[in-house]
């Protein structure tokens, strides 16, 4: 139950953070494996930070297992539907995804890896209509993310329960020039009750964060216009620039059939 846990060195995170990147001298470019690592304590990680309210499949050819986080980033069992074949007119109907308890270090194997997708609660809504067991539901998941997506090996990443120190969390939230948002007041309110458990390390699954942003434009007329990301320098170096090109793409006009990848 939610009220036995009385500490919060008992239960499951999933952690957020930005994975360092390194580039070799051929211009390959790797990424920190802390997510692989069981204990990153002594890591150079900071600034992490619980994500709240993403559904988590564990991907299992026999039984897999449909994971949630609930407001503090506590990964949760899930439950999804009652289990049981019923039919669409029923499942449409009802609530078909309910936290349960939460998921604690006793009932986990911290030895072993876990392979995890991280579907769109949206993705999960559309294929809930036609997909009434949480198997049916991971078949088609592991379909997409495999053939649609070009997953490596095509299988999902696996994910190591890992150890992290208090201290490396981020720090709270302050409001500067704007009120703080529910879930920043969610995130310091649940900071705080740490830093007054005095508990000093916290177990979680660690994935990657990124920034990510999308352009729309709203004619065709745009199609092949070339479009660059550009980060204005706080001050100009050697190089006499003052603006670093980031990232340059071009304008594409969207596949209507992209639409129905997961409406089957």
């Amino acid at each position: 139950m939610m009220s036995a846990l009385t500490t919060y060195d008992h239960g499951i995170y999933l952690l957020g953070v930005y994975f360092d990147k390194t580039e070799d001298e051929q211009g390959n470019e790797s990424y920190s494996a802390w997510h692989q690592s069981s204990d990153v304590t002594e890591a150079d990680l900071r600034n992490v930070r619980p994500i709240s309210f993403t559904p988590v499949l564990v991907d299992d050819a026999k039984k897999p297992v449909l994971w949630g986080t609930n407001k503090d980033g506590l990964l949760c069992q899930l439950g999804y539907f009652d289990e049981n074949t019923v039919p669409e007119t029923v499942a449409k109907k009802q609530t078909f995804l309910r936290h349960k308890q939460p998921l604690t270090v006793s009932e986990l194997n911290l030895d072993k890896p876990y392979s995890l997708m991280f579907p769109p609660l949206n993705v999960i809504g559309q294929l809930a209509e036609t997909h009434s067991s949480v198997k049916a539901l991971n078949d088609s998941l592991k379909d997409i993310y495999s053939n649609k997506l070009k997953l490596k090996n095509k299988k999902p990443i696996e994910f190591t329960i890992n150890k992290i120190k208090v201290s490396q969390l981020a720090e709270p939230y302050k409001g500067l020039d704007k009120p703080l948002t529910d879930e920043q007041n969610d995130y310091n309110a649940w900071y705080n009750k740490i830093i007054a458990s005095e508990v000093t390390e916290i177990q979680g699954i660690i994935t990657p964060v990124f920034h990510s942003l999308g352009v729309v434009f709203s004619s065709d007329l745009y199609v092949g216009a070339e479009i660059s990301l550009i980060k204005v320098k706080p001050k100009q170096d050697n190089s006499g620039e003052s603006e670093d090109v980031l990232a340059t793409s071009f304008v594409t006009k969207p596949d209507p059939s992209d639409d129905k990848t997961v409406s089957s």
